[in-house]
């Protein structure tokens, strides 16, 4: 039935759309929340390094905003680089990265120390680099650049991942949708079934008086002559055979109305006046006025 295809494709649809969504929502949660984990984490370690001169931990701390390994220290590829008040260089140290030489460290120092920005991050031959200005009490400003490429390309393997099992999870939805809507749509498919055999039977069932009604109008017309009463019986059974025939054509059909009717207009007043001439005679036997 094409209707049954219909409802089962919908149902589908409006179920992947929302699964969709529910997956989207919080594997961007989860990322977000990566990134921002992360991002706080490379921040504690450039303010550990700018308050310790450029020295990270040699043994175990805590409550330091990261977490601390016995090869952190070694792991952990930084530069920095201290200026005075009127912007000269005072010392530098780019003896824990073996990327930048002493003179690029120098330079990128000095073109960061007198930047507008404070904190960031920047990109360089393919690797990724996080950086913190901070000014000193007695003037001056202390310049921290860490190589941060590593922690990056996890936090970015973890978004490939996600993204990569949230596919794998919508499928998964939509295979077995698919393969279970059959049962989900089977007792809308039962109900629409007894609704048609109903309104096919009642419809057969009506003909019969309907058919009785009009024969004995006619009868009488014969024998009794015609009259306003015997034309109105005549006029409601044709109308209520022509109601019948229509219940019948519906049950039968697929809701596909735009492909089986056009619209077409329909002249209101003629109507009306068709329904008033069907009262006009009761009216007129109990002295109402229509």
């Amino acid at each position: 039935m094409e209707m049954v295809s219909r409802l089962r494709r919908k149902f589908i649809a409006l179920g992947t759309a929302a699964v969709v969504l529910i997956v989207f929502v919080v594997l961007a949660a989860l990322n977000l929340a990566s990134f921002y984990d992360e991002g706080n984490r490379i921040e504690a370690v450039l303010s550990y390094i700018t308050r310790h001169d450029g020295k990270l931990p040699e043994k175990r701390i805590v409550d330091e905003g990261f977490d601390y390994t016995p090869e952190f220290a070694f792991q952990t590829r930084y530069y920095w680089a201290k200026f005075s008040e009127d912007g000269a260089l005072l010392a530098a140290d780019a003896s824990h990265i073996a990327a930048v030489t002493d003179e690029e460290a120098e330079a990128l120092a000095t073109r960061l120390a007198h930047g507008v920005s404070l904190r960031g991050n920047y990109e360089a031959d393919g690797a990724y680099y996080a950086y913190l200005v901070t000014k000193l009490e007695g003037g001056g400003s202390f310049v921290v650049v860490m190589d941060c490429t590593r922690e990056m390309q996890m936090v970015w393997n973890g978004v490939r991942f996600s993204v990569l099992v949230g596919l794998l999870c919508v499928l998964l939805y939509i295979a077995l949708v698919a393969c279970f809507s059959r049962c989900l749509v089977a007792p809308f498919v039962r109900n629409l079934k007894s609704q048609r055999q109903f309104v096919t039977n009642a419809s057969h069932e009506l003909k019969t008086p309907i058919a009785i009604i009009s024969a004995n109008t006619e009868v009488l017309e014969i024998t009794m002559g015609k009259n306003q009463w015997t034309e109105t019986i005549l006029k409601q059974v044709k109308r209520l055979s022509g109601l019948v025939n229509d219940m019948v054509a519906l049950a039968k059909l697929e809701e596909r109305v735009s492909e089986h009717f056009h619209p077409i207009e329909v002249n209101c007043t003629e109507t009306a006046r068709e329904v008033i001439a069907s009262f006009e005679l009761p009216a007129k036997e109990q002295g109402k006025r229509i």
